[in-house]
């Protein structure tokens, strides 16, 4: 059944605002993926905290020109699923690209990061950068360096003091 024009407005209208919500947004290319490959990214990515859906270009064009962004969808080949990330910016562009390198049909055309469209090798790149929670890791794990290795060295000289006194201790029996 055909949707009225107050039904692609409001889709419309979610769309965009969901594009301009998210943290990061990937456009794939998800023609020829089977139901089951299909499920389990959408499995995958909800998981992550990623939305999926499937975009007619036409609509995605309005959308386009809607927030701004100067990108044209009809150079998009095959069928457009957008996935859009909330929390984490690096989620979906991560797992589209890990997807994509078991699918061979799927193809990245690009995505939204800070407002701005990016190309398919800066999503690409987009994946390669740690998550927040890895940075964090590092970065509690680099302030924590220092106060380990001191601790380290005190235990060092108190453990050379003990082996020290347990000789005299020997040498004396």
């Amino acid at each position: 059944m055909a949707k009225t024009k107050s039904q692609k407005q409001e889709v419309l209208t979610n769309l965009a605002a969901s594009l301009q919500a998210g943290t990061a947004v990937v456009f794939a290319n998800v023609q020829g993926l089977t139901v089951k490959d299909s499920e389990e990214l959408k499995k995958i990515g909800k998981k992550e905290g990623v939305k999926s859906t499937l975009v007619k270009k036409t609509l995605l064009k309005k959308v386009f020109d809607q927030i701004g962004i100067a990108a044209d969808p009809k150079t998009f080949t095959g069928g457009v699923g957008v996935f859009v990330g909330i929390g984490e910016p690096v989620a979906p562009a991560k797992i589209v690209v890990d997807f994509a390198k078991t699918k061979d049909l799927m193809k990245i055309f690009g995505g939204i990061f800070e407002g701005k469209f990016i190309t398919s090798s800066e999503v690409a790149t987009l994946a390669n950068t740690p998550s927040r929670f890895e940075l964090l890791s590092r970065f509690v794990g680099a302030l924590n360096s220092p106060a380990t290795g001191f601790a380290r060295v005190l235990l060092g000289n108190m453990r050379g003091l003990v082996i020290a006194l347990d000789n005299i201790a020997k040498q004396k029996v």
